[in-house]
C-alpha cells in the first residue's frame, strides 16, 4: 500500500511537470516546477496545479504516516517476541505458508532444535514430528496425551532441557 501511494505521488509529480512543460516529462524527477518561474503564462492552469500540488502533499503525508506506523509496528513485534522468549523460554516463529508455529527452546542443546505445532481442524494445536519431539516421548505421553495440556508439556520440556544443560556444565 505504501508503494502504491509512492507511485501515485510520483505520477502526480510527473503530471505537474507535464503541465508546466507542455509535453510528457522525460525523466522521473521528484521535483515540481515553480509556477512563478514561468512568468505567469500558466495562470489559467493554476487552480489545477494547486489542486495537484495539494494532492501530492497529502499523499506524501500519508506515505510518511504509513512508513512510521510500519516502523513502530516492526519495533513492537520485536519487543513482543523478545519478551515471549524471556518469559516462556521459547523463541516462537510463525511459518505462515504451513500455518506452523516453531518453538525453539533456549535451553536446547542444538540451536536448531524446535517443537512444531499446527492448528488442526478443531482449532486445537497439535505437535508435529521433529527431532526434538522424538527425544521427548515421556513428556508427550504424560502431558499431551494424558493431560491434554500444552502449557504443562512446554514447562516439562523447559525443566528437562534446563536440568540437562546445567548437568552438562557441572
Amino acid at each position: 500500500q505504501i508503494e502504491a501511494l509512492k507511485a501515485k505521488v510520483q505520477a502526480l509529480q510527473l503530471q505537474l511537470q507535464a503541465q508546466f512543460a507542455g509535453s510528457p516529462p522525460a525523466s522521473h524527477s521528484c521535483s515540481v516546477p515553480d509556477p512563478a518561474a514561468d512568468g505567469g503564462s500558466l495562470s489559467a492552469a493554476t487552480p489545477q496545479v494547486s489542486a495537484l500540488q495539494s494532492e501530492v502533499s497529502e499523499l506524501r503525508q500519508q506515505v510518511l504516516g504509513k512508513e512510521r506506523l510500519a516502523t513502530v509496528f516492526t519495533e513492537k513485534i520485536a519487543e513482543f517476541r523478545k519478551a515471549v522468549k524471556l518469559i516462556t523460554g521459547f523463541r516462537v516463529d510463525l511459518h505462515d505458508a504451513q500455518h506452523e508455529f516453531h518453538l525453539y527452546p533456549i535451553y536446547a542443546p542444538n540451536r536448531g532444535d524446535a517443537l512444531v505445532f499446527r492448528p488442526n481442524a478443531h482449532d486445537e494445536m497439535e505437535l508435529l514430528a521433529s527431532p526434538l519431539a522424538a527425544r521427548l516421548p515421556a513428556e508427550i505421553e504424560q502431558y499431551l496425551q494424558r493431560c491434554h495440556s500444552i502449557p504443562a508439556f512446554l514447562s516439562a520440556v523447559n525443566l528437562r532441557l534446563f536440568s540437562e544443560s546445567r548437568a552438562a556444565t557441572m
